[in-house]
């Protein structure tokens, strides 16, 4: 015999094979998963960037109106303080406290529960309600010009004035 043999190579089996293959395929279904993490976290799409800066500019925005809204606020406090001096000094009385005025988080929280779509349809009734309130103020207001400018209100003059004139 001879210490030259020869390697024969052995049939491998279904299952072997199968199992080679399940191998491979966990190994780049693996990497796929790291290599698709690691991009995901380290670069972003055109896509993501936009959004990243929008979401920066509508949180500066956020910002420079929750200042303006505090600003706002405050006038408004101060305002309603004169208010109340006034109204007890000309009354002597304390004014009405309104419901809003003790529960200013009320009217928040109802409004966070409407949708945007019926706020804008809200406040958008209310806006044109009150333009035709003004424009019917405004067509008064001209008329009482008008009247006052042609000296009609003048035949209106009481025959007994309260008032003696001198």
């Amino acid at each position: 015999m001879s210490n030259n043999k020869q390697h024969i190579p052995h049939p491998i089996s279904l299952r072997q094979k199968m199992l080679n293959l399940l191998i491979r395929l966990l190994t780049w279904c693996g990497i796929a998963v790291v290599y698709y993490i690691v991009f995901s976290f380290f670069l972003d799409t055109p896509f993501e960037s936009k959004l990243k800066e929008e979401t920066q500019v509508l949180e500066r925005q956020y910002e420079l109106l929750k200042a303006r809204y505090d600003t706002i606020d405050k006038i408004l406090s101060n305002i309603e303080a004169r208010d109340r001096n006034v109204y007890v000094s000309v009354f002597e009385a304390e004014p009405y406290r309104h419901a809003s005025n003790n529960e200013p988080d009320s009217f928040k929280d109802s409004v966070s529960r409407v949708s945007n779509i019926r706020l804008n349809n809200y406040f958008t009734s209310k806006l044109i309600s009150f333009e035709n309130r003004f424009d019917a103020l405004e067509k008064n207001l001209m008329k009482l010009m008008d009247s006052i400018q042609s000296s009609e209100i003048v035949s209106y003059i009481p025959k007994i004035q309260p008032i003696t004139n001198k």
